[in-house]
């Protein structure tokens, strides 16, 4: 029988490896989480409220909203209702947000990228959009920093 601790351990070192070492997330940072309901972005959640960062957190389904609230995130989002990107622009009164935690991939790479505060970072782990279609490119003038940090595949973009 598989030990339960084991699938949290993997999840919680990635995430500590994303959001402790990569994103250097502070107090009073909005922070946009991708597949909030996944095993570590459901960590990151957590660790930021301790840090005392305020969470948006896009899923994709309703029956998970409140879940992911009582474990931390401020708002949660159903990205199958509306433009996620476009309900956290209203909610951080059109200031975007200083750490978008991206899992997703081509798919959400140019929103993630477009919804940062200046200064803003994004941290990806993974990509659930799998092979298809996996070109991250990366807006060259708003660009300052890319860091590639293997095993965990954690990247970090700095938004000038």
């Amino acid at each position: 029988m598989l030990n339960m601790w084991w699938p949290t351990r993997i999840n919680l070192c990635a995430c500590l490896r994303a959001v402790v070492t990569r994103a250097k997330v502070q107090p009073c940072e909005d922070v946009l989480v991708l597949g909030a309901s996944g095993g570590v972005a459901v960590a990151a959640i957590q660790i930021f409220k301790l840090i005392g960062a305020r969470v948006f957190a896009i899923i994709s389904s309703e029956k998970n909203m409140e879940k992911i609230c009582q474990l931390g995130a401020d708002f949660a989002i159903n990205r199958n209702n509306s433009n996620p990107f476009d309900e956290v622009r209203r909610l951080a009164r059109g200031r975007g947000v200083d750490l978008v935690i991206e899992n997703t991939g081509a798919a959400t790479w140019s929103d993630s990228q477009n919804i940062l505060r200046k200064a803003g970072r994004v941290v990806t782990y993974g990509r659930s959009t799998r092979h298809v279609n996996t070109n991250l490119s990366l807006s060259s003038s708003e660009t300052t920093r890319l860091t590639l940090a293997p095993p965990c595949a954690v990247c970090t973009i700095s938004k000038r």
